[in-house]
């Protein structure tokens, strides 16, 4: 029988913490994909290093949403909406996440799910 620490569970449950989850996601994918490049014997070239670069708009803007609900300001509330309806079209995980975002952002407590 598997346990499961609720302690964890109910950090992950956390809208700020998801963010914080795809956030490092998109900081940690361009490190990845240059080290296997560069592992493969690839030539990394400025333009890929730059092209990997765009992978920072979408942690910039999920630490952004991350300090708006901290903040417990409404344009975090929105951003966090925002990222939750983009999240949707990451199928299977991103929808999950998404469903959940959008889920906590328009109840009444939202200052409390944070």
């Amino acid at each position: 029988m598997i346990e499961i620490n609720s302690t964890l569970v109910m950090w992950f449950l956390r809208v700020s913490n998801i963010h914080k989850v795809f956030a490092f996601i998109y900081l940690i994918a361009p490190i990845v994909a240059i080290t296997v490049m560069l592992a493969k014997g690839s030539h990394v070239d400025i333009g890929t290093i730059l092209f990997m670069s765009i992978f920072l708009i979408p942690a910039v803007i999920h630490y952004l949403a991350i300090l708006g609900l901290k903040k417990k300001k409404t344009w975090g509330r929105f951003l966090s909406m925002f990222l939750g309806i983009v999240l949707l079209f990451l199928f299977p995980i991103g929808t999950i996440a998404g469903l959940f975002i959008l889920f906590q952002m328009f109840s009444k407590n939202w200052k409390q799910k944070i």
